[in-house]
């Protein structure tokens, strides 16, 4: 069903109403390449004008204070905030009839405003939400009700935004399968989100030139606000990976051109990772496995909670562990960063993916013993 909302507008108030031919083994280069439309304007540069003039709408420009000033924001707006805002503005508006202006949003606020009682908007809205793919008009309808939100004019429509999930969740034995079954580039990827259980930008997008080497473990401080990447927890906190496995992957990924570990990691899943588990296992493997995989072994090493969240960058689950544990747990600060990797190395031998969950202890603790001794040497060293 189509509406058309600039009729209703203009009809005056109403009474109460990735590159492959090139490959350096074991890693190819990857370059982000943009989606063209088939002859003509590439629609890059059309939505690139469209999103402009819905930025320049004082009704967005509310909205983005509201979000900029929420929770823990501390003024700034995440651009995937933008990204949302434009991809639910300009189907709704072409969905609605409506030129995409400058003013368009808020000609549709002041028309709610000035017409409390009508229901053109909300009917609009819910039969936007309804059309397929359900799930993303969906996501899209909430992102305008949260627009009209923040500008004070509520509309009387809620549009649920839960669903039932496809497919099954996939589970820790078919998770192991799938890497076993990757090439090399794959699975050092996959290993790579296991050691550095962040959200996927934060994780394969960050900088080489970030991490400092720390004992045994490349250890980079991962900002709260990042224009390279996105914290979504907006806390800084560490990421730690063992030594001989950053080098690897870093001199891998330099050879092949990069300046960070997988850059593309986005085309890896959504083209290799993810179709291969749904049509081996009838599973669902995305790119945030690698957390929940963290977090299991972190239960099974029996490592601190708050410590364990504290590198997922999960701040939901950190408060959890104790009261404003950023602020009274001090192994949680910066200078309490080697709390952090003691603890991080209980984990560390259930990380290693060729240890299927169950690494053989015993030479786990052999291991430590020799780290702890070669420790010692070198501080004996130092003070002779």
């Amino acid at each position: 069903m189509q509406h058309d909302l600039k009729a209703v507008l203009t009809a005056g108030p109403k009474q109460g109403a990735e590159n492959p031919a090139i490959a350096i083994h074991p890693y190819k280069r990857f370059r982000e390449r943009l989606r063209h439309t088939s002859g003509g304007q590439p629609a890059w540069e059309l939505h690139r004008a469209e999103d402009a003039l819905i930025d320049e709408d004082p009704a967005i420009q509310t909205y983005y204070r509201h979000c900029a000033t929420h929770r823990n924001n501390s003024g700034n707006l995440s651009p995937n905030t933008l990204k949302y805002v434009h991809y639910a503005v300009r189907p709704f508006l072409g969905y609605a009839g409506i030129e995409v202006t400058d003013h368009a949003i808020l000609d549709l606020v002041n028309y709610k405003r000035n017409n409390p009682l009508s229901t053109d908007i909300e009917r609009c809205l819910q039969d936007f939400a309804a059309e397929t793919p359900v799930k993303t008009s969906a996501g899209r309808a909430n992102c305008i009700l949260g627009i009209f939100k923040a500008n004070f004019a509520r509309l009387d429509v809620s549009i649920s935004n839960h669903f039932e999930p496809y497919e099954e969740d996939c589970s820790t034995e078919t998770f192991l399968r799938v890497w076993e079954a990757m090439d090399k580039e794959t699975q050092d990827m996959v290993q790579w989100g296991v050691y550095y259980p962040e959200r996927s930008s934060a994780c394969w997008n960050i900088k080489f030139s970030e991490f400092q080497t720390v004992g045994n473990y490349a250890v980079a401080w991962v900002a709260a606000f990042s224009e390279s990447y996105r914290n979504k927890s907006k806390v800084k906190h560490p990421a730690i990976i063992p030594l001989p496995f950053f080098i690897k992957v870093r001199t891998r990924a330099e050879a092949a051109g990069r300046n960070q570990p997988f850059p593309n990691h986005r085309s890896r899943f959504k083209n290799t990772v993810t179709p291969f588990a749904r049509r081996e296992f009838k599973e669902k493997l995305v790119s945030n496995r690698g957390r929940k995989f963290f977090e299991e072994m972190s239960d099974r090493a029996h490592i601190s909670p708050a410590i364990s969240a504290f590198l997922m960058g999960d701040k939901t689950k950190m408060n959890q562990s104790g009261h404003l544990a950023l602020i009274y747990n001090t192994a949680l600060r910066q200078k309490g960063l080697q709390n952090i990797i003691t603890e991080y190395q209980k984990v560390e031998p259930y990380l290693d993916l060729r240890n299927r969950g169950t690494p053989d202890m015993k030479s786990a603790e052999v291991e430590e013993l020799r780290r702890r001794v070669r420790e010692l040497e070198e501080a004996l060293a130092r003070k002779g």
